[in-house]
């Protein structure tokens, strides 16, 4: 898996964030499979982008998006503010559904739309914001914080035995087959 989060990372280091977004939003499906492979393909992806990215983008108030994308401006807060952010609800979400439906646009028709949301993908340092109705999503960001997720949800497999063998036995890119036969084109 490494293989692929590194993959992400170097197309992000070369500014191709077709690539990246293309690899990145691929990974739901690729860790969703490995881990129960029985399960439907959009189900699984949007159950694994829950679980592994939603406490990131789906906060349930504005003291949340703070704590997960300007983490170090909550201890400039002054005294109460943080209260009053916990009560008032985070005005932007990337929900497992709006996640499904940029996959499936991006993927299969290079696109950043669909019947009901209109995505703007950017190469700013903003992770995600609402402009007039369309959710800009920072392919940097989002890109990164797959990654990152995937690599925590590696460790978390890493007792998982049979998980385990599966990510040893998915496709690989080397020119090494059969055992140490090394091909030279």
């Amino acid at each position: 898996m490494k293989d692929l989060t590194d993959a992400v990372q170097q197309a992000l280091k070369d500014n191709n964030y077709f690539s990246a977004m293309f690899i990145a939003l691929s990974l739901p499906d690729i860790c969703g499979s490995l881990e129960t492979p029985k399960e439907k393909n959009g189900a699984r992806a949007k159950r694994w982008f829950k679980e592994n990215l939603g406490p990131k983008y789906m906060p349930n108030n504005r003291y949340e998006v703070m704590l997960n994308f300007r983490p170090d401006g909550i201890a400039t807060l002054p005294p109460g503010e943080a209260e009053k952010l916990k009560k008032e609800p985070a005005t932007v979400r990337f929900t497992p559904e709006m996640f499904w439906s940029l996959r499936n646009a991006f993927l299969h028709e290079a696109s950043d739309k669909n019947k009901s949301v209109k995505f703007h993908i950017t190469h700013s340092r903003t992770p995600m914001m609402m402009i007039n109705g369309a959710l800009q999503l920072s392919s940097i960001e989002f890109c990164k914080d797959m990654c990152n997720a995937v690599t925590r949800w590696i460790t978390k497999m890493q007792s998982n035995a049979i998980v385990t063998k599966r990510i040893t036995e998915r496709a690989k890119i080397t020119n090494y087959i059969n055992d140490g036969m090394y091909i030279i084109l």
